[in-house]
Order: structure tokens, then C-alpha cells, then sequence
């Protein structure tokens, strides 16, 4: 009675095999500059809030690539820490589908960023339709900041009224 279907992967991520592209991760995470999460973002890693320490989140970001995801622990983590709405950042619809099944009856909003392959809509209109339904739940949309809409453009129109006259 369970859905299933085959995931094509290039590679065995998150198991041991991938420790050697890991350290190559870790090596190329230390050149970024980086800066503390300015609200709470769970690790896949520990399936907890990232610490406030800089070096620690890089480290997670690093094995992340080489360790099981916890994203059954994470989620019930995220959802005992008050998180009722959830926004899937990448296309399809396969993680807010897992989210759906760890909540146990309790009511969460899984809304999806991107098109599906199958939505006959652009990706401009997916994004805003995810803002829009975002705020329907209550979640602040900094619009302008976002880059989400542009301030008009005046056009002159002439002081007379228009007269419909043929010549």
C-alpha cells in the first residue's frame, strides 16, 4: 500500500564511500565566507537547530555528503519546536511528501517553491504563488527585497478625454 519509485543516483551519497568528496566539501566550504544563520536551520547531520559556532556548521556541511540523512528526526525536531509550515526549496515534491507522512495527524502546510515537471505554469509564476500561499499562513514576505515585484512604470496620458471620432 506504499508508493515507491526508483531514484536514479550518480553516486551512493550520504554513506562512507563518499568521505573522500567530503573532504574535498570541507576543504572548499572553508574559502566561503560564512555567517551565522539568522534564524534557526536544522542539520541533516543531527537532525537539531545548527550550533552558534561557525566552525561546527561548516564541519556538519561537510560530512553531510558521507552521513545517513536524519530527516524522519529533523522534521519531528523542526515540528516540536513550534514549525507548522513548511517551504520545500527544490523542484518536485518529494520531501514536502515526506513531511506530510512524519507529521502523525498533526497538521502542517507543505508548500513547494518550484514548478513540478508536470505544472503547465512558469517558474516566475510557481514563486509567486508560493509567496502568496506562504502568507496566506502567516509568514512575513519581504517583497521588494526579494525581488519579487517591480515598482510600476508611469506612462503620460493626454489631459483631454479620448474622442471617438473617425477620420
Amino acid at each position: 500500500g506504499l508508493a515507491a519509485r526508483r531514484v536514479a543516483v550518480t553516486a551512493p551519497f550520504h554513506t562512507p564511500a563518499m568521505e573522500k568528496p567530503s573532504r574535498a566539501l570541507g576543504d572548499f566550504i572553508e574559502k566561503i565566507e560564512t555567517r551565522l544563520p539568522r534564524i534557526p536551520v536544522y542539520s541533516n547531520v543531527t537532525a537539531a537547530p545548527y550550533p552558534e559556532d561557525l566552525e561546527a556548521i561548516r564541519e556538519q556541511l561537510a560530512v553531510h555528503l558521507a552521513r545517513p540523512v536524519r530527516f524522519v528526526e529533523q522534521i519531528r525536531a523542526m515540528h516540536r519546536d513550534g514549525a507548522r509550515v513548511f517551504l520545500e526549496v527544490g523542484p518536485g515534491r518529494v520531501l514536502g511528501s515526506l513531511v506530510q507522512l512524519q507529521q502523525g495527524g498533526i497538521a502542517s502546510r507543505v508548500i513547494p517553491s518550484l514548478r513540478h515537471a508536470l505544472d503547465e505554469v512558469d517558474d516566475g509564476e510557481a514563486l509567486l504563488a508560493a509567496c502568496g500561499r506562504l502568507w496566506n499562513c502567516g509568514v512575513g514576505i519581504d517583497g521588494e527585497r526579494a525581488g519579487l515585484w517591480t515598482r510600476g512604470q508611469r506612462i503620460p496620458l493626454p489631459l483631454y478625454p479620448f474622442q471617438r471620432k473617425r477620420f
